[in-house]
C-alpha cells in the first residue's frame, strides 16, 4: 500500500535488491505505468555504456527489445499456453542482457492452468529472470501468486485517524524490528494491542500506514499520514526502503489472510514470527 514513485524503485536497483517477481496494483494511468517502465528500463540499463541507453529504451517503448516479453490477456483469458511459451521463450541464452523481464498485464485474468505453470516459474526461475504482475487490485489475482511477489501498490490513497494508542503500536512494531529475541517476554506491555482478533487486525492496519508513510518520507522528506515520534524516527533511520517494503508485503498478506486464521494465539504468532524474520 506504499505510494512508490522513481526514487524508491531506483534504490532497490542501487542497493542490488531486486526481487525475482512484482506485483503492481496499478490503474493503467500514463503516469504509473511510466513508473513501471521506467524501473524495467534502469534494469536492463545498468550494464551498459551510455551511448546505447537512448537505444535500448526506445526499443523497450516500441515493445521490441527480445529480452522484454509483455502478456496480455487472449480474448478474455490470460491461457496455460501463453505461459508455457513464455517459458520455452526464456528458456534460450539472454540476447543483449543478463537480466530478462517479463510483464503480464491483467494478472487476475489468468486462468488456473496458466497461474499453476507461471507459480512453478516463479519457484524456480532460470537465471536472472524477473516477473513484474500488473493488476488493478491484488486481491483478485490467485492468492499462491501473490505470495510469491513483492508488492507495490501504486497511487493507494488512505484514510488515517490516529489511534489513541498510537504511541503503543509504534513500539510494538519498533519491538518486532528490533528485540527479536525478547519480543515475547515483552508482549505483556502491548496486551490491548490484541484483545481480540479485530483489535489485533486494526492495529496491524495501522502499522501498515505507519510503515507506508516512512517509505514516503524517504522519499518526499515528509509524513503525509502519521507524526513522528522517537520510534519512528529509530526506525526511520535505521532500516532502509528494501526492508520496510519487505515489511509491508508481509502486513498485506497477513491481513488478506486473517480470515482463515480463527485463533487468535496463532494469529499473533504469526504476525510475530514473519515481522521478526530476517530479510
Amino acid at each position: 500500500m506504499s505510494n512508490i514513485n522513481n526514487s524508491i524503485l531506483d534504490k532497490i536497483i542501487e542497493n542490488g535488491k531486486i526481487s525475482h517477481a512484482y506485483l503492481f496494483e496499478t490503474n493503467y494511468s500514463e503516469e504509473n505505468m511510466k513508473i513501471i517502465y521506467d524501473y524495467v528500463k534502469n534494469i536492463f540499463c545498468t550494464n551498459f555504456d551510455d551511448n546505447l541507453l537512448e537505444n535500448i529504451k526506445r526499443r523497450i517503448d516500441e515493445n521490441n527489445y527480445p529480452d522484454l516479453k509483455i502478456i496480455k490477456k487472449d480474448t478474455s483469458v490470460i491461457k496455460k499456453e501463453q505461459i508455457i511459451e513464455l517459458k520455452e521463450y526464456f528458456s534460450v541464452t539472454p540476447q543483449e542482457n543478463e537480466e530478462r523481464i517479463y510483464i503480464i498485464y491483467e494478472a487476475e485474468k489468468m486462468n488456473e492452468s496458466a497461474a499453476n505453470t507461471l507459480l512453478k516459474f516463479l519457484e524456480e526461475p532460470e537465471g536472472k529472470i524477473i516477473g513484474i504482475l500488473l493488476t488493478e487490485n491484488k486481491n483478485s489475482v490467485i492468492s499462491t501468486l501473490v505470495s510469491r511477489c513483492q508488492i507495490i501498490s501504486l497511487d493507494k490513497k488512505l484514510d488515517f485517524i490516529e489511534p489513541e494508542n498510537y504511541m503503543l503500536i509504534t513500539e510494538f512494531l519498533l519491538s518486532l524490528f528490533k528485540d527479536k529475541i525478547n519480543i515475547y517476554t515483552k508482549l505483556n506491555s502491548y496486551d490491548e494491542l490484541f484483545v481480540t482478533k479485530d483489535i489485533l487486525l486494526n492495529t496491524m492496519e495501522v502499522m501498515l500506514v505507519i510503515l507506508s508513510d516512512i517509505i514516503n518520507y524517504k522519499v518526499t522528506n515528509k509524513f503525509i499520514y502519521i507524526k513522528s515520534n522517537k520510534n519512528i524516527d529509530y526506525i526511520l533511520d535505521k532500516y532502509d526502503e528494501y526492508f520496510i517494503s519487505k515489511k509491508i508485503t508481509i502486513l498485506n498478506d497477513l491481513i488478506d489472510k486473517q480470515k482463515y486464521n480463527l485463533n487468535l494465539n496463532l494469529f499473533l504468532d504469526n504476525l510475530i514470527i514473519q515481522l521478526c524474520g530476517d530479510d
